[in-house]
């Protein structure tokens, strides 16, 4: 078993990197935002949402309505928060069992 390290962020950085196991914590996400998985394989929850969710490089999540995020990279993973566009290829479903 791996042991999780963590850290917490009230800002938001152009680009994160994080190694594989490890999270971050953002306690306030910008509804106008969306978050996208640059390099890597990430598993995100949010605070109210029963879901969670997976992404893959080049995908991107909305941030609709979201208090706090935890972040965390299956393997060595590198995101950002971007500003949301049409076009974006977006991950609406949650991760299913």
């Amino acid at each position: 078993m791996h042991r999780m390290k963590g850290r917490s962020r009230t800002d938001f950085t152009d680009m994160v990197s994080l190694a594989a196991n490890q999270f971050v914590t953002f306690h306030r996400v910008r509804t106008d935002r969306d978050l996208a998985c640059i390099a890597g394989l990430l598993w995100i929850t949010f605070d109210g949402d029963r879901n969670d969710y997976i992404l893959r490089e080049g995908e991107r999540l909305p941030s609709e309505n979201r208090k706090r995020a935890v972040i965390y990279a299956l393997r060595d993973s590198t995101f950002r928060f971007k500003a949301r566009r049409v076009a974006a290829r977006t991950i609406t479903a949650p991760l299913s069992v």
